[in-house]
């Protein structure tokens, strides 16, 4: 497989709302891959080929264009051969100005198809769009484009402050975002839910977890303790128990497996047989 970031930093919209564009390439076998909770949620649009999501009873196909994202365990997805998508990856309040739904109704759907949030028409001139641009930067304004035919200008300045302050690491703690606004513990977790599609405590652990494992430096000797103490931790424990909490497995699994390819946001544990690292 081959990925490849598309570079947005001329757009100040796009700089605010939205983690990254990717595009994902596959050759001539089917591949798999595991994604993590990552705090992020998007929209991907499957321009080639099919993708599928492993289900209990199954492998469930993904409709051409789905909205991805804050998972609350690992999924497995596998692409067919000669497969291309485009990806947009939003931080999740910011995709809460584009939809009417409750955040935390979409996220309670795997790879929901996009045209049951927006307009089919919408959706399928976008996706026509992405998949004649011949370049990045036709690329970026059809994605500029949709979003601005489509952001709310009415929405709670508190979730706001929350998700900046979540995802800037300013705060990892809930009462003292209630002491900032002024809230009981149950308004802002329902504040989340709307707005962010998880519980204030959930997306602090997701963030948390996933800034740190960005910040391990690749081929360097794993030590647990040391990891809890440069990330913040008050100990091994705690960083081990919201570990398993986000990721679903021990950080022992995590890191002594070195065939799981996790999602794009933690790209140095890619599997180089399996990612072009390259491209990055």
């Amino acid at each position: 497989m081959h990925y490849r970031l598309i570079q947005h930093n001329h757009s100040t919209l796009l700089s605010e709302v939205l983690y990254d564009v990717y595009e994902l390439k596959n050759g001539l076998t089917e591949k798999r891959y595991t994604t993590a909770p990552n705090g992020i949620i998007g929209i991907a649009f499957f321009l080639e080929g099919d993708s599928h999501l492993k289900e209990n009873q199954g492998w469930n196909k993904a409709p051409e264009s789905c909205i991805y994202g804050l998972i609350k365990k690992p999924d497995l997805i596998k692409i067919s051969p000669n497969f291309r998508e485009i990806a947009i990856g939003f931080k999740p309040f910011f995709f809460h100005l584009l939809v009417s739904n409750p955040m935390s109704d979409i996220v309670n759907c795997p790879h929901l198809n996009t045209k049951e949030i927006f307009k089919a028409s919408a959706v399928d001139k976008l996706q026509e769009e992405l998949l004649t641009c011949d370049n990045d930067r036709l690329i970026i304004q059809a994605i500029e484009e949709f979003i601005l035919a489509h952001i709310r200008n009415k929405y709670d300045q508190r979730v706001l402050h929350v998700m900046r302050r979540i995802y800037s690491a300013e705060t990892n703690r809930v009462d003292s975002l209630c002491e900032e606004l002024n809230v009981s513990s149950n308004t802002l977790r329902n504040l989340c839910l709307s707005g962010l599609g998880r519980s204030t405590k959930e997306m602090i652990q997701i963030i948390r977890i996933n800034k740190t494992l960005s910040s391990i430096q690749p081929n360097l000797s794993i030590n647990l303790q040391d990891i809890a103490f440069n990330n913040g931790y008050f100990d091994q424990a705690h960083f081990i128990h919201d570990f398993k909490s986000t990721m679903h497995m021990t950080p022992k699994k995590y890191f002594d497996n070195k065939d799981l390819t996790f999602d794009f946001y933690n790209s140095k544990r890619w599997n180089g047989d399996i990612f072009d690292e390259t491209s990055h």
